[in-house]
């Protein structure tokens, strides 16, 4: 029997972040507004995933995002086997928003199945390294948060970087004068930069 895609919903939500995450020129985020969208099959698995708006990045919002879903995708792939998911490239761009429904379909696959998605998707390593945004801040303060993120299992940090590129240079030298190679350490300057 076809397991078919019986509901897709989305859901904004606003998640308040632990601190300050400064990025960029002058991009400054105290919280994020996410897209939940979760894919119901006919055979009740549910399945979520999470589609981050990054208007300047991607050019998606959370509006653009769930009308997408809501108006074109779903439509197009409500009824259909959830295996078919043919549909989601009749659409152009909108990257995030197929993405992540196609990240609930998987994760809805693998419910459906008892399986890990991990196992659903062939992945063969038992552990993914996590990745920690590190924005840029005072100096001291930003060689505290790097090492309660390692004390915690943090092994790879993504250093924003791009205001100021002498003092970009002393905090990753620092970082890496603080870790060794117990951490990897690379520098994300988006919307700094110009070719």
């Amino acid at each position: 029997m076809t397991v078919t895609i019986a509901d897709i919903r989305t859901t904004v939500y606003r998640l308040p972040l632990a601190g300050v995450l400064r990025w960029g020129k002058s991009s400054v985020l105290h919280e994020v507004r996410h897209v939940l969208v979760e894919v119901e099959l006919s055979d009740g698995a549910l399945g979520v995933a999470e589609a981050p708006p990054r208007p300047t990045i991607y050019g998606e919002t959370v509006h653009s995002i769930t009308s997408i879903i809501e108006h074109e995708l779903k439509p197009r792939l409500r009824g259909r086997s959830a295996a078919d998911l043919a549909p989601l490239h009749e659409i152009k761009n909108n990257q995030t928003a197929k993405g992540a429904l196609d990240m609930a379909v998987q994760d809805a696959l693998a419910q459906s199945k008892g399986i890990s998605l991990a196992d659903h998707l062939g992945c063969t390593a038992e552990r993914v390294k996590v990745s920690y945004i590190l924005g840029i801040g005072e100096h001291e303060t930003m060689l505290e948060e790097a090492q309660t993120v390692f004390e915690q299992g943090v092994r790879v940090l993504k250093v924003k970087v791009g205001r100021d590129w002498e003092a970009d240079i002393a905090r990753i030298e620092a970082l890496q004068a603080q870790f060794g190679g117990a951490m990897a350490i690379y520098a994300d300057a988006n919307e700094c930069f110009e070719v």
